[in-house]
């Protein structure tokens, strides 16, 4: 997956902010669970945070679990389907 990537994010899925910061020790600065299916943008894997993935959804950066987000493709047939990303 490349920054960039257009993604489809389930409903009811956590999305957190973290504190920025040196200390290995982090905080949760606001998180939200998704009401409806969401679109994003992909950024990258975050370094932090193993298992996680930066996007960006409704305008804001969020880090979301990566199991959580699945990509959009589009098929021979021109048809778009969203793939679970590993």
């Amino acid at each position: 997956m490349r920054a960039g990537d257009l993604l489809h994010i389930p409903s009811e899925v956590l999305l957190v902010e973290i504190e920025s910061g040196e200390e290995p020790l982090r905080y949760i600065d606001k998180y939200m669970f998704t009401a409806k299916p969401e679109l994003a943008i992909y950024l990258n894997k975050c370094k932090q945070l193993e298992g996680y993935s930066r996007i960006v959804c409704g305008g804001q950066v969020w880090l979301v679990l990566s199991k959580s987000i699945y990509l959009f493709e589009k098929s021979t047939e021109g048809e778009q389907h969203a793939s679970r990303i590993s």
